[in-house]
């Protein structure tokens, strides 16, 4: 159960919207503490942007949102990462038609080389089911959107405490901007 939703949502894999059209949801997964929040304040700052036509939920760990994930969904993904680059990164994650296994394609802009594998992709998350482990068993279980975008925000290498660092708050900006004019522009 997700401890601090964005908003009240039903249990269960997300709908196609009344007028036929899938749905899309955005979904921040992390914690209340320094900059792990990341994801979580993405999700807050799209609400207070109004972004009232996707479902925005927070997860705690990567396999919460298991039963939020449907083929006929697009969702948006949003975790704090370690990365070398002090960036926002996005990636299209996809099944590879030749090995059958979960492959993350970069944007252009996120200048990633060619070679990058999806496992580099990592949470930022000490739990033992990892998010490449999660998003693995809904494909398995055939539950993998067919439109499914990672976006990853690069945090501070630093002890825990309760305070966000201000180079992730810029980070957290950046990622909003980017999704919220992806999508009002869909």
């Amino acid at each position: 159960m997700n401890p601090n939703p964005a908003r009240s949502m039903p249990a269960g894999a997300l709908q196609e919207t009344s007028s036929g059209h899938h749905a899309v949801a955005v979904i921040g997964i992390g914690s209340a503490f320094d900059d792990d929040q990341a994801g979580w304040l993405v999700i807050d700052r799209l609400a207070q942007l109004g972004m009232h036509e996707c479902d925005l939920r927070k997860a705690s760990v990567p396999h919460d949102i298991i039963d939020w994930l449907s083929p006929s969904t697009v969702v948006h993904l949003v975790d704090a990462c370690q990365d070398p680059q002090p960036t926002v990164r996005r990636f299209q994650i996809a099944i590879a038609t030749a090995t059958g296994s979960l492959e993350a394609i970069a944007e252009p802009q996120d200048s990633l080389p060619s070679n990058w594998p999806f496992t580099q992709v990592r949470s930022n998350s000490t739990h033992q089911f990892s998010l490449l482990d999660t998003l693995g068993l809904a494909a398995a279980l055939g539950q993998l959107p067919l439109n499914l975008v990672l976006w990853t925000i690069a945090i501070q290498d630093s002890p825990r405490t309760d305070m966000l660092h201000p180079a992730t708050a810029a980070r957290i900006d950046l990622c909003v901007s980017r999704i919220f004019k992806e999508l009002r522009h869909a």
